[in-house]
């Protein structure tokens, strides 16, 4: 039987826990307890001090890779988009809107306030008489790209350029002494802002609707100017060029998925007393299916006038089931310590206490 003498630091598998000093004694003290546990003070128990070494370098790194499974669901949110580099693993990730961010930055592009996409500006002229015009031949797009018209600008300038003028005669008061109305009757009012923007809004409407009659469709890249025009002029307007690579948006080096998150292997010597009892039982699983799978190599031992069959199957159905109650124990308490299951407690304490306070008498004072 295994009698300990291989040193730990230096013969594990993955050399991840070597320089860990509390993760090379504690794997000493498995083999004595693995031995007893395994029923060596009365049979020989198949295994070598490699299959302890293994047994407790893999119970290890099962507990890291489900502790940290864990933590990626928690996080995922506040890292997708950042760098891939360093280590989170024993540090608290700070609360970010990175993804949110990112995934909602085209909503602003919709109303010209942000995206990804480059917002063009182009003119053409269109002629009396003439109701269609290729895009493509009058506005020069790369192969591959079709244009999205977002704006068209056949009027005058905005309401909020004539409205604020500074070379304006009638804001001379307004810039001066700051008054928010002007009146040709030279009477001053003192008017909330909100009525400026109306007032401005009110003109930029009028010069869309009252003083522009005409409309656009356009299908595919055929430009149709509603009702055909009457005069030759020209056509301002604003538009993206979308392709294919429009819809994907390339970000080297950052956190995609949960493949990407910078989570190593937890340090053995900060886990607590209740991992480590976590670890020490499945080490001890493991190494009985090992203890199986060695005994099913020889299925019995021949004796005089007899053969004495190993519990090979035993051990390994055991051990097996074993292992996946420890996994479900561990998952249920990750499961509830995820940082989403936490806040919903928390609020659902302070819920509680708000309650349990509901039950405290009111103190009556007396003047």
């Amino acid at each position: 039987m295994i009698l300990g003498t291989t040193p730990i630091s230096g013969n594990t598998f993955f050399h991840i826990y070597d320089d860990d000093t509390i993760f090379c004694r504690d794997c000493q003290q498995m083999y004595r307890f693995i031995y007893t546990k395994l029923g060596g003070q009365t049979l020989n128990v198949e295994l070598d001090d490699y299959d302890v070494i293994a047994a407790f370098e893999d119970s290890t790194m099962e507990y890291s890779s489900l502790v940290n499974s864990y933590q990626a669901r928690s996080v995922l949110s506040n890292v997708l988009g950042g760098q891939v580099t360093g280590n989170l693993t024993g540090k608290m990730p700070v609360q970010t809107l990175t993804a949110a961010k990112t995934m909602g930055k085209e909503y602003g592009g919709e109303v010209g306030a942000g995206g990804s996409q480059v917002l063009h500006s182009g003119s053409i002229t269109i002629y009396a008489g003439q109701q269609n015009y290729n895009m493509n031949e009058l506005v020069e797009i790369p192969s591959g790209s079709s244009l999205e018209l977002r704006q068209i600008f056949h009027f005058s300038p905005v309401a909020s350029y004539r409205f604020l003028d500074t070379n304006s005669a009638v804001n001379y008061l307004n810039n001066q002494f700051k008054f928010e109305s002007f009146t040709p009757e030279t009477v001053f009012y003192l008017l909330p802002i909100w009525e400026d923007v109306l007032r401005a809004q009110e003109l930029q409407m009028g010069a869309k609707v009252r003083r522009s009659n005409y409309t656009y469709n356009l299908v595919g890249n055929i430009l149709s100017i509603i009702p055909t025009p009457t005069e030759s002029r020209n056509l301002f307007f604003t538009y993206y060029l979308n392709d294919a690579n429009n819809d994907v948006t390339n970000f080297p080096d950052v956190v995609t998925n949960l493949s990407d998150i910078p989570l190593n292997e937890i340090v053995y010597s900060r886990v607590n007393s209740m991992g480590k009892q976590w670890i020490r039982r499945f080490s001890l699983e493991l190494a009985r299916e090992i203890l199986g799978f060695n005994r099913g190599k020889f299925g019995g031992i021949p004796i005089p006038n007899n053969q004495v069959t190993l519990n090979s199957s035993d051990l390994i159905s055991l051990a097996k089931d074993n292992q996946q109650n420890l996994r479900a124990e561990l998952k249920e308490w990750l499961e509830s310590l995820t940082y989403e299951k936490m806040i919903e407690a928390e609020a659902n304490k302070a819920e509680n206490i708000k309650k349990q306070f509901q039950n405290v008498p009111f103190m009556i004072y007396a003047k």
